[in-house]
């Protein structure tokens, strides 16, 4: 037995059931071994997994195993080479560093946010991404090496938009989370809050970003690959068995 579950707190929490992270998996026999594992829990489960969409071995084995087809996702990475004039635009970029600032963060991310993996799961539906994301940016907050930063109107003190990631090295961080407040969604804040973040992350001396987008959230895939030139350097298939019964 090679794979590794790993309990998803914030998840299981937001969702109200057991949710797991299925890793490392080498065997056909994980996915079956992994079900049965928690199969005794008095509780739902739920295991995702991400595969390497080349590996259709795996693919189907988890499909045998009851595991069923998410997503398609991309693992996406830039090189911090441009900077960008922001002069221009009646805004600021500044650290979430007070709990007030952390409360219209956590409100946009609450009310904007309406896309990820679960969102698509009809087993789960699309309610919890907003309060699941809200809770991930809570957690961001207190992590050392995480940061969130927002958009903020020089006019108003406003926050309009925000980004989050976390620092994985000197030279490399990993874009988390973003979103723009409902109310400024159609004034192209999104190519303006990359310009700004870019520009922040290359000044720190950061050299590389990485994220992963669904290749169902088109807009994103748009702006990231489309306009940004960000590199497709992975893609995943993700999966999911939702174990509804339990032994007693």
């Amino acid at each position: 037995m090679t794979f590794v579950l790993d309990f998803l707190e914030v998840d299981s929490e937001v969702l109200s059931l057991s949710a797991w992270n299925l890793i490392g998996v080498e065997s056909l026999d994980d996915f079956r071994l992994a079900i049965e594992s928690v199969v005794g829990n008095q509780t739902r489960n739920y295991i995702t997994c991400k595969l390497p969409i080349e590996s259709l071995e795996l693919i189907h084995a988890a499909e045998a195993a009851g595991f069923n087809f998410v997503e398609t996702q991309f693992q996406t990475t830039i090189r911090l080479t441009n900077s960008f004039d922001t002069s221009k635009y009646p805004y600021e970029y500044v650290p979430v560093k007070s709990k007030n600032q952390l409360s219209e963060v956590l409100q946009i991310a609450e009310t904007t946010i309406e896309h990820d993996r679960f969102s698509r799961d009809p087993k789960i539906g699309r309610n919890a991404s907003g309060l699941r994301y809200r809770r991930y940016l809570e957690d961001s907050y207190n992590r050392d090496n995480d940061q969130i930063w927002a958009i903020k109107s020089r006019s108003t003190d406003q926050l309009l938009s925000f980004r989050s990631h976390r620092i994985l090295n000197e030279n490399e961080v990993i874009l988390l989370l973003g979103g723009v407040h409902q109310d400024f969604k159609n004034i192209g804040l999104g190519i303006v809050s990359s310009h700004f973040c870019f520009n922040q992350l290359r000044d720190s001396g950061f050299r590389r970003a990485t994220t992963h987008i669904s290749a169902a959230n088109t807009p994103i895939v748009n702006l990231e690959v489309g306009h940004f030139d960000f590199r497709v350097s992975k893609t995943f298939v993700v999966m999911r068995a939702s174990i509804d019964q339990f032994i007693g």
